[in-house]
């Protein structure tokens, strides 16, 4: 059985390998697949929480979750990033979907107005 804190430090290593995985996600743009990693993730920083505290590290320890807490840091801030310019596409998606609504319902008008002058018309002519 690992010690608390062998398995503290198990417990970080997870967390940089699920942030690392939620980065290549993103780049892939698999967005379905990042939603079910950021479950693991959550996991793992709930199961963080639950170890922390418990024993102090030594040095070696510290020196090592530090690295690991700035590669966690360095992914989760290329995640957000990616996410920051995958909400942006679906904005101008968004907007550019609406404006070709508005194009659509307008000539639709105009096509109705066209049609409804031509049977008035037609009703004219006797």
């Amino acid at each position: 059985m690992l010690s608390d804190k062998a398995e503290l430090m198990a417990a970080y290593r997870q967390l940089q390998s699920c942030t690392a995985r939620m980065v290549q996600l993103a780049h892939e743009q698999d967005w379905e697949a990042l939603i079910q990693q950021e479950e693991q993730y959550v996991t793992a920083v709930q199961h963080i929480a639950d170890l922390e505290g418990e024993e102090p590290l030594d040095e070696v320890q510290a020196r090592e979750k530090h690295d690991l807490l700035e590669g966690i840091m360095a992914d989760s801030q290329d995640t957000h990033r990616r996410l920051l310019e995958r909400r942006e596409e679906l904005s101008r998606l968004i907007a550019q979907s609406r404006q070709e609504q508005e194009a659509e319902r307008s000539y639709a008008s105009v096509t109705d107005l066209d049609e409804h002058a031509r049977r008035v018309g037609e009703r004219r002519v006797p």
